[in-house]
């Protein structure tokens, strides 16, 4: 009788999971590709709203994670505390597989950043690319700065007097 109960509840458990991935599966296939789009780009902002590095680096293209790790995206991301944003537009170019999203966002410089102290919220507009890989939408991340390993280097030129 015990095995029974045991196998009942085994395969009531397997079937409820894959109910709810065939329901999850068939959401995502309804909604175009601004609203997959739009998913994605609030869960970017409400991680970085949060502090949540982690899971805006985990919605960062594949390519992006493999040149810049976590400890290097958060050391590039986090002079600054999100308070909000607002998402003015998206444009998605379908046959590309590529959108530019452009974000407003409020911020303050975290103390200690600059030599000085930044009190007030700044705003800035931004537009960002994103990328749809293998059916998800990913934010491009370009690292910021200049890159001397992977930069040509370019010989000096001559000043003219």
């Amino acid at each position: 009788m015990k095995l029974c109960n045991n196998n009942c509840i085994s395969i009531a458990i397997i079937l409820f999971v894959f109910l709810f991935s065939a329901c999850a599966a068939f959401q995502r296939m309804r909604m175009t590709p601004e609203e997959a789009l739009t998913k994605r780009v609030t869960e970017y902002w409400d991680a970085r709203v949060q502090g949540d590095t982690e899971t805006a680096y985990e919605l960062l293209e594949p390519k992006a994670k493999k040149i810049t790790p976590l400890a290097t995206y958060a050391r590039r991301t986090n002079h600054s505390v999100i308070l909000d944003y607002t998402i003015h537009e998206i444009n998605v170019d379908p046959e590309n597989n590529e959108a530019v999203v452009r974000v407003e966002r409020s911020f303050r410089i975290k103390p200690g950043i600059i030599p000085i102290t930044v009190d007030e919220t700044l705003k800035q507009d931004s537009e960002t690319p994103w990328v749809l890989v293998d059916g998800t939408w990913y934010r491009s991340y370009d690292s910021p700065g200049l890159n001397f390993m992977t930069s040509p280097v370019k010989p000096a030129r001559e000043r003219k007097e």
